[in-house]
């Protein structure tokens, strides 16, 4: 596998400087096929930016669609109301 830099900003701000400070940077949010497409080499990113641990993000629609999976989303409030026909039990 190749070498990246890791990251987890505790605020948006210090996501965006790192972004910024990074050559190829990309953003983990969770749910993501990302680290299987490094492991084939089809990316080589230099740095990752883990956005779990902002918690200005935590419920905002971005971070609902990002950092979970169908049945997640579809069980939090928000995934409710934009996907209504998806009630699971």
């Amino acid at each position: 596998m190749n070498q990246f830099n890791y990251a987890s900003p505790s605020t948006s701000a210090d996501a965006a400087k790192a972004f910024k400070a990074a050559s190829d940077p990309k953003f983990v949010a969770g749910g993501q096929s990302l680290l299987p497409t490094i492991r084939l080499g089809l990316a080589d990113p230099s740095d990752l930016i883990d956005l779990h641990s902002i918690a200005e993000l935590a419920d905002s629609p971005s971070a609902v669609l990002a950092e979970s999976s169908g049945f997640q989303q579809g069980r939090r409030p928000l995934g409710r109301r934009r996907h209504p026909q998806d009630r699971r039990a």
